[in-house]
């Protein structure tokens, strides 16, 4: 991924209040950078050792980011 590049990706699971027909749509947004290397990013796994996003938390933490 190349930061100011477009993430593609496919929905895997949607709120409580979202249109269920929404799952596996291919959606695609934007790499947001933030300048002094801090960004947000929140988890709804139940178990955070297994979430998909620890591929997210390990390459921030060898980058050295910070989240809010």
């Amino acid at each position: 991924m190349i930061p100011g590049h477009k993430v593609i990706g496919y929905t895997f699971a949607v709120g409580n209040s979202a249109d269920i027909s929404r799952l596996r749509e291919r959606v695609g947004f934007d790499w947001i950078h933030s300048g002094d290397g801090t960004f947000a990013m929140g988890c709804y796994c139940d178990d955070e050792n297994r979430c998909h996003q620890q591929i997210l938390r390990d390459l921030r933490e060898k980058l050295g980011t910070q989240s809010t």
